[in-house]
């Protein structure tokens, strides 16, 4: 993560060990997974604001796929390390493999006792809480273990089962999962809240706790969906309170159409040409020149399913008017209503065509934090009066199954914000011998 995010407070603080003692972890370049029904892939590449710098920061996004193939289940996993942690590439690793692991061996010992048990909802969303637990403990073991602060390796982490039709999430931070609908209404909508603090560029990790996190499923069949972390999101999903139009579909198409094979072309062959072209796609200098955090992108698509599906509609006009309506009202924000424009030399970083513009509630990029005061996980209002900070959820036919159904964030981490600070301060005392 680019952004200079917060960390949870801690109250023990101890000094940093070498950074050269500790090697880098695995990363996943890209990976694909094929079988009778599903084809999916996944990859995270290091961002060009990570790799403009002396020494380059490693990147700190993490992704991983699981197929799990008696019980006929795909697991999806994406991670994305908070900024100013020393060691968060190693936290994303950590959670993504140990939540995928302990998911795994639940869902095969559900399966073994019960074949019926994904049609259970509250058991895969305690599997899934589980799994999130199972993290976030490996990773404080591990910085342990290695004489690290667990704070220096804070991390998002978003987890999902899909079994061609339903998915089950555990979420954490500002990534998150956008899917398209099987059923004849169709349509895309994003399953999942992102979950950031106050402040534009902030973010409640994994480490928060459960009270942070949100489960549930779709309450719709899903014929694929794409994960991303904020460095993918952030390009074509804007905010939905502006607009029902805030998804810029034709980057989900290709993801997931990607993968559907032509003619007698093998599925295997046809996720490998899907991978090389979302990595060309990512690596390129203009999407690079856009989005300069880590990128981490995983498509699934249950192929028949998706071949059935009514394609979105998609009104390039209406997006465009819309773009220009955002960048107005942000320009209002930023400027004052006397000055709808920047003068030459404030000209702001915007995206061009298919990049949604940001909310004008924030910095560029980011979207205004769900209020996370007894609202975090619930459905938000969507009456244009909704409270700030607070994201509207789709509408009710459309909104994911929440477990459970008002998550007990029952408080808005008071002085979060000034323990970081305190605790940061006193590193640099430390640092610096004060």
């Amino acid at each position: 993560m680019d952004r200079n995010k917060p960390a949870a407070p801690e109250t023990a603080v101890s000094p940093l060990p070498p950074a050269e003692d500790f090697p880098l972890p695995p990363t996943q370049t890209g990976k694909r997974v094929v079988d009778g029904v599903f084809s999916a892939i996944a990859l995270s590449q290091q961002g060009a604001s990570h790799l403009a710098k002396t020494p380059p920061v490693p990147c700190q996004d993490y992704s991983d796929l699981r197929l799990l193939e008696e019980p006929g289940l795909l697991l999806a996993c994406i991670s994305d390390g908070v900024g100013s942690c020393s060691f968060s590439h190693w936290g994303a690793y950590l959670a993504v493999n140990g939540a995928l692991d302990s998911a795994e061996a639940a869902l095969r010992q559900a399966a073994q006792e019960d074949a019926a048990f994904f049609s259970a909802p509250p058991t895969v969303a305690a599997l899934l809480r589980g799994a999130m637990h199972a993290a976030l403990a490996g990773i404080e073991a591990k910085a342990r273990a290695d004489g690290i602060d667990p704070m220096q390796m804070q991390c998002t982490l978003t987890l999902c089962v899909y079994d061609g039709r339903t998915v089950y999430f555990a979420h954490a931070g500002d990534g998150g999962i956008v899917a398209q609908f099987s059923d004849a209404q169709g349509g895309v909508e994003m399953i999942t809240n992102r979950i950031k603090g106050d402040e534009a560029g902030s973010v409640f990790p994994l480490q928060v706790g459960e009270q942070g996190w949100m489960v549930g499923m779709s309450n719709r069949p899903i014929a694929g969906f794409v994960m991303a972390t904020d460095g993918v999101l952030d390009g074509f999903v804007g905010d939905r309170r502006l607009s029902d139009m805030y998804i810029y579909y034709p980057f989900m198409k290709h993801a997931l159409y990607s993968l559907l094979p032509d003619g007698q072309e093998d599925a295997g062959d046809c996720a490998d040409r899907a991978l090389s072209q979302q990595q060309e796609l990512l690596l390129c200098e203009e999407y690079r020149s856009q989005r300069q955090d880590d990128l981490s992108l995983i498509a699934v698509v249950n192929r028949s399913a998706l071949a059935d599906a009514p394609q979105p509609a998609f009104d390039l006009d209406r997006w465009e008017e819309l773009r220009r309506e955002r960048e107005r009202r942000l320009m209002e924000v930023l400027y004052g209503a006397a000055k709808t424009a920047p003068a030459p030399d404030e000209e702001p970083n915007e995206e061009k065509g298919e990049e949604p513009a940001p909310s004008p509630a924030g910095e560029p990029g980011e979207e205004p934090a769900p209020a996370p005061a007894g609202e975090q996980g619930e459905e938000p209002a969507t009456a244009p009066t909704e409270k700030p900070g607070e994201e509207p959820a789709p509408a009710p036919d459309e909104a994911p199954i929440l477990f459970p159904e008002r998550p007990p964030f029952v408080h808005r981490f008071r002085g979060f914000r000034a323990q970081v600070r305190k605790r940061r301060l006193h590193q640099k005392k430390k640092r610096f011998g004060v």
